[in-house]
């Protein structure tokens, strides 16, 4: 009986921890929340951090990422589809050369920045680990999920 509640206890700790490491490697895309947007694919996600479109119903996107190195691995993988963050400034610069976009995303210190900057800008977007939010901000679904 008792190794019986042991195999229980020791499998409830390991699905609770696999949860949390799931959860760790998450990436939410939040909005203001009195944008409009209620999804968009990943296709438009990456189009909108590289600048390939920038506006949204007449107003130009102001788009935030937090500089915390395991966020910033996770967008450069998921949303830029890079292996590194060489061929990523490697990607902006030809960009900015050939005079196809004159900003890059906003890289702030954290994730709480990008949610004040996002909180501040109904025409904002930024990507975040998964947390709670405040109000002021909402999750955007990519291809109808709420986590990248």
């Amino acid at each position: 009986m008792n190794i019986k509640r042991l195999k229980i206890s020791i499998v409830s700790i390991m699905v609770a921890f696999s949860s949390a490491v799931c959860a760790s490697d998450q990436l939410m895309v939040i909005i203001h929340s009195d944008n409009q947007m209620q999804s968009v694919t990943k296709q438009e996600l990456r189009k909108i951090f590289t600048g390939d479109k920038m506006y949204f119903e007449n107003r130009k996107i102001a788009s935030f990422l937090s500089s915390n190195s395991k966020e910033s691995s996770l967008v450069l993988e998921r949303v830029y589809q890079l292996r590194n963050k060489r061929l990523l400034k490697k990607m902006w610069l030809k960009k900015l050369y050939r005079g196809v976009v004159f900003t890059q995303p906003s890289i702030v210190a954290s994730s709480k920045d990008v949610i004040q900057n996002v909180s501040t800008n109904p025409s904002a977007i930024g990507i975040i680990s998964v947390q709670t939010v405040p109000k002021t901000v909402r999750i955007l679904k990519i291809d109808n999920q709420r986590y990248l």
